[in-house]
């Protein structure tokens, strides 16, 4: 498989629950999708803050799926469980 796929295809599906989500929460597969494109066109600041950590994500998994290829399964788990450790740190001297 391409690592790209997989993401593609997760992402895909991601949006996908979405828009059924909403559809079900507003009532109407139609009104859902005018919503979603009335409220990306309106807030359009705002959709791209949103965009900054959307990408970051995309980057990430495409990192561990290279890292998953690259690296024997211990030392990929082990490093893939330091994420919580620098976020912790990181979380610590930023927030104070």
């Amino acid at each position: 498989y391409l690592n790209s796929s997989v993401i593609l295809v997760t992402e895909v599906l991601k949006f996908s629950l979405s828009s059924a989500l909403l559809a079900f929460e507003i009532g109407s597969f139609r009104l859902a999708m005018q919503a979603f494109w009335i409220e990306s066109r309106s807030n359009f600041s705002e959709m791209l803050k949103l965009a900054v950590p959307g990408l970051a994500y995309t980057i990430q998994n495409n990192l561990i799926l290279i890292s998953v290829d690259s690296l024997s399964a211990a030392v990929q788990q082990v490093t893939y469980q330091l994420k919580i450790l620098a976020a912790a740190l990181l979380s610590v001297v930023l927030l104070g």
